[in-house]
This record gives structure tokens, sequence and C-alpha cells, in this order.
């Protein structure tokens, strides 16, 4: 039986395809598979997958015959998998060679938890580290914790269902939190994955969208994520969404005063605004 489904959506990712690829032949678990799905690609991504699955039986090629971006892509790859463990890369990220072994080991020796994530560095294009994710806050309803190396149970996405395509550039904070809703989430504070910033990645092109999209999630999930937060992170949750979505300060007055809260969203948004015709020196 195979252990870990790899998917790898890829998109015109030719420049960094190889080296993610290399990472997963490179574990020092080695009982995966790896099921690249090529999303309609114009540049070389489609050739360079096929060198490799000819030359490794564990490599599965899928082909969109039209571009269906990543949530559909990744539901196309998982329809596929065989694994009893789920894990999705990034065709310009790469894998820490241990970085499966770890997390199947976790979820192998703890059965109370449906999703495991490591911590990650952040390099640049020539592979410098520049930063990474150890000291960030690890609590999923103020920040998208689980980034990029995550591996769940294969009975967790059969409960929760696939990635929603109308979640195109937050599909995977909106699984994150689906899962968290239904199930516990593990944390292996080592550096196993590096996450690649470049010009053409999501982050960089779609940067304020996804920050748009973000709040939109917490929104959606108000109720839901309001009632796993302790008061003090339930304060500065509100806050936060507030000053994106002014027109969830009603809702959020209400779930405030059920909780003893003072929470006065109208003050609070006119303490942080400004006059754009007032001037103001820095």
């Amino acid at each position: 039986m195979t252990d870990v489904t790899v998917v790898l959506p890829v998109y015109n990712g030719s420049q960094y395809l190889s080296q993610a690829i290399e990472s997963i032949l490179a574990q020092t678990f080695q009982n995966w598979e790896l099921i690249i799905v090529d999303d309609c690609s114009a540049d070389s991504s489609l050739k360079i997958a096929e060198g490799y699955a000819q030359r490794d039986n564990r490599i599965q090629i899928i082909h969109n015959a039209e571009n269906q971006k990543l949530p559909k892509s990744l539901n196309i790859g998982f329809a596929n998998a065989k694994g009893r463990y789920l894990t999705w890369t990034s065709d310009d990220n790469l894998y820490q060679s241990r970085a499966l072994e770890v997390m199947v080991s976790f979820l192998d020796t703890h059965p109370e938890y449906g999703l495991v994530y490591c911590d990650m560095e952040y390099i640049d294009e020539a592979g410098n580290v520049i930063s990474n994710t150890q000291k960030s806050s690890h609590n999923l309803y103020l920040s998208d914790c689980v980034g990029a190396c995550f591996m769940y149970r294969r009975e967790v996405a059969e409960t929760v269902g696939g990635y929603d395509p109308n979640k195109f550039l937050v599909e995977d904070y909106d699984y994150w939190l689906r899962i968290s809703f239904q199930y516990s989430i593990g944390r292996v504070p080592e550096l196993l994955y590096s996450y690649r910033h470049h010009s053409g990645n999501m982050t960089a092109v779609y940067g304020k969208r996804i920050a748009s999209k973000v709040f939109d999630l917490l929104l959606e999930y108000l109720d839901k994520i309001s009632d796993q937060l302790d008061d003090h992170d339930f304060f500065y949750y509100c806050i936060g969404l507030l000053l994106n979505k002014p027109e969830a300060g009603q809702k959020l007055d209400e779930l405030a005063a059920q909780r003893g809260i003072p929470f006065h969203s109208e003050k609070i948004v006119k303490h942080n605004s400004y006059d754009p015709n007032k001037r103001f020196v820095i």
C-alpha cells in the first residue's frame, strides 16, 4: 500500500519544477507516489514532468484539457490518490529531506490528530534563506500558520471534502479551517520546507487579492472561529476583522456582548479612520 500521495499542480512552472521534484525524490521516506497535474502549461513544464515519470514509476502525470486553476487541479490530483496520507506542494518550493518521514511518523504515533504541519523557511529566487516561521503566530484562527508543509489523513479528506473552487487564492487556508472545525491539528517545530519568494509566485502576483479574500474567509466562518478563541484572542480577532470588514460590526458587537466583553465597533472604526482631505506629517 502507498503511504503518502503528494500532488504537485503546475502551471508554467518550468523554472523551478525540476528542483521541486528532486526534493521529493531525495526524501528519506520513500513509500510515496507523486501526481503531477499540469494545468495547460505553455512552457516546458509538461516535458520536464514526463521526463521524470519515464524514469520513476511512482510519478504519474495528469494533463488538464482546459485550465482549471489550483483548487480544481488539486481535486483532480487527489481523486487519483492511493495514499493513506495526503499532501501537496508547489512547483517552486522544496521539501527538506526528512519532511515526509517526520510527518508520517507524527500521524502514525498521534492518532488523535487529523493534520500535522511543520515550520518552513522562506528563500529568495537563488535559494538564499530570508526568514522562517518559527516565531510566527501558531494560532490558525489569527493567521494561516499551517503554511505549505503539511500532511493529513485520507479519512479527513473524505469527511471534509475537496478544495473549494470558489476559494481560489485562499483554497488552502479555507481547507485548514474546515479541517480544524472537526479535527485536531498538530505542529512539528522543525524547519522542513523551503518556500520560495519570487516575482512570479502567487503571493507576489495576487498579494492584495489574497489579503482581501482571507478576511472574507474570517467573516464567513465568524461564528465557528469565535467558538475556538479565548477572550483575549477573540478581542484581537474582532479588531482585525472589523478594520478590514466594517460591515461585520453589528455581528461582532453581538458576539462580544454574549461574552461580556466591551466592544464598540463604531467607536473602534472611527478611532482608527482618517480624513483623506486633511494633511498629516510623519
